[in-house]
């Protein structure tokens, strides 16, 4: 019910006009106002408390939808903040998560290459086993230099209007990786969807491209990838925890990253010239895919936790991937 209220919003307000005059520079208020109003930020918060109280399983649909349609606010992210940290009462506005936290001799402290860094209110920052909420406000800003990138390297003089969470930083890593990998499988599924649509669409030599064996087999593989990155992604939430498990989240993120690069460079191999033009929406998505892939480790950094867990396991290879 809460997935298809969500997508009847991002169908109306979270149009590719919208995201790109958001990417633009344009004010991100209206859409946020769409779900901060209609009460969407507290749907892990329990019910007791005003929330919908959705268990982790619920809120995999409504993740997927927001990757579908590119959303250029962190919402995703500060639903999951203010589950984190439900015992607290969080300000009003976006929240996203750093990817990491630097801080020097005289006290500065860095987050650099944060994802929604160019939007975001706040930033969700893990500093040992605590967490900081930093205002943005009072950060300088530096984008990454690639066109419409939301991506920024924020940088504090110092922490003192920082609050500090104690004992609460544990499972921001591990509900990120979830989380994005969630988002990749949305925007994947929906890289395919387009695919498969331009392909039966485009007339070549007297016949769609979807005909020609050769894309079919292209598309045949880019479906496998979809489908499995989907389904890692899923598994990651499919627990009755209150946060994902390391290893659940590893296999997910490590998966979804993998598969992005892959969906995405054989989605454009398959559109051609058009698919790199502003004005066509694949692009939208493909970006992003880029981006979140590299958001809060990449395959390769994830693929290491996976190894470990392997090889300090005691059970034969099989029945490891059995547990899992």
């Amino acid at each position: 019910m809460f997935a298809e209220a969500i997508e009847d919003i991002l169908k109306d307000q979270c149009t590719p006009a919208v995201v790109r005059a958001i990417e633009a520079g344009g004010s991100p208020h209206t859409l946020w106002e769409a779900f901060e109003g209609n009460g969407f930020l507290e749907l892990l918060a329990p019910e007791a408390k005003g929330g919908a109280g959705l268990s982790l399983p619920e809120l995999f649909p409504v993740l997927c939808a927001f990757g579908r349609y590119t959303v250029p606010v962190p919402v995703a992210q500060t639903i999951v903040a203010r589950a984190l940290l439900a015992s607290h009462t969080l300000p009003r506005g976006m929240v996203t998560f750093a990817v990491a936290l630097h801080q020097s001799a005289q006290g500065a402290i860095c987050c650099p290459l944060t994802p929604y860094g160019m939007v975001a209110d706040y930033v969700l920052a893990r500093d040992g086993d605590a967490l900081l909420l930093l205002p943005t406000a009072l950060a300088s800003r530096q984008s990454t230099g690639v066109q419409r990138s939301q991506v920024a390297t924020l940088t504090w003089p110092d922490a003192r209007n920082a609050t500090r969470f104690s004992d609460a930083g544990a499972g921001l890593p591990l509900f990120a990786a979830a989380l994005y990998a969630a988002l990749l499988s949305g925007a994947m599924a929906r890289v395919f969807e387009m695919t498969l649509q331009y392909c039966n669409d485009r007339i070549q030599f007297g016949k769609s491209l979807g005909k020609f064996q050769a894309v079919q087999h292209q598309l045949s593989v880019m479906a496998e990838h979809t489908a499995a990155a989907s389904i890692a992604a899923e598994a990651a939430f499919r627990t009755g925890a209150s946060a994902p498990s390391l290893l659940a989240a590893a296999i997910a993120k490590s998966r979804t990253s993998e598969a992005a690069a892959l969906v995405s460079s054989t989605a454009h191999a398959l559109h051609g010239a058009i698919g790199v033009t502003e004005e066509y929406d694949l692009q939208l998505l493909t970006r992003r895919l880029h981006e979140w892939r590299m958001a809060h480790g990449s395959e390769a950094c994830w693929n290491l936790v996976v190894g470990q867990s392997v090889l300090a396991s005691d059970l034969p290879l099989v029945d490891f991937v059995r547990t899992v």
